[in-house]
């Protein structure tokens, strides 16, 4: 429970002032990809929370060096490139145009352990690999974001690498929600499980006619900006509407299917 004056955050940030916790940090954009741009406040609560859910779940350490190929004002390259190995102190790698050549010419010297990309990285790599295999001997996670990835991007980056890209899911007002740690040719379209510290489920929002992801987080922001207007994120007991249509198989593996009312 927060109290007048601190926190208790499990084990990595005790007793932190409440004051600071809600301190708004950054304001975030969003391209668009869920149907309009749009920009939200993150405190630090926010950041603090989502860094930590993705260093615990993903069990990233000072050992490792992330490449990050996408753009670090998307929440997913500013939260899994940037701001989470910096709280695990790790090596970051920030690239600011990928190439393919360049990045596979420079893989035995750079030797990263984790690469954050998106399907036209992978599908890129594909094109560039095909008939032969790569060996991404030190890379231990393969992350993939932005957009859906489809099934033929996936299987054809396996059949070169021997590896399957794990899909994230996420977006800006949540930041990482759930992410595929253990891929294969059965659940490669799903974007996996809920990380630590987050809830998912599919169920009718207040206001919806068709059921929805709902997300109910301490990463969730708090306000939208709208018009130059700051205005407040709606949430019913703490659930957010993603607006994204999907379902829950029996491993609590999330699949994600559109957004609701697109046909």
């Amino acid at each position: 429970m927060l109290d007048q004056k601190q926190l208790e955050v499990e084990d990595n940030f005790t007793f932190v002032r409440v004051d600071e916790l809600l301190r708004k940090e950054l304001i975030q954009s969003s391209s668009g990809t869920t149907g309009f741009s749009k920009m939200a406040y993150r405190t630090q609560k926010n950041i603090l929370y989502d860094a930590d859910n993705i260093v615990n779940t993903l069990h990233y350490d000072s050992e490792d060096i992330i490449y990050c190929s996408v753009p670090m004002c998307h929440g997913y390259g500013l939260t899994m490139g940037v701001i989470a190995p910096i709280l695990c102190g790790a090596t970051i790698i920030i690239s600011r145009m990928f190439r393919c050549n360049h990045f596979l010419g420079q893989y035995d010297t750079l030797k990263p352990t984790i690469f954050l990309g998106i399907p036209e990285m992978y599908q890129e790599m594909n094109e560039n690999l095909v008939g032969r295999e790569f060996d991404f001997k030190y890379c231990k996670w393969f992350f993939c974001s932005g957009s859906s990835m489809n099934r033929e991007i996936g299987e054809a980056f396996y059949k070169v690498s021997h590896r399957w890209i794990s899909q994230v899911y996420g977006m800006m007002e949540v930041s990482t929600i759930c992410v595929n740690q253990n891929p294969s040719s059965e659940n490669i379209e799903s974007v996996g499980q809920a990380v630590d510290r987050v809830q998912v489920k599919v169920d009718r929002f207040f206001d919806n006619k068709e059921p929805s992801i709902l997300v109910k987080s301490e990463t969730i922001s708090t306000e939208y900006i709208e018009d130059g207007k700051d205005t407040q994120i709606p949430l019913h007991d703490g659930w957010f509407n993603t607006k994204d249509m999907g379902y829950i198989n029996e491993y609590n593996e999330v699949f994600v299917k559109g957004r609701v009312g697109e046909k």
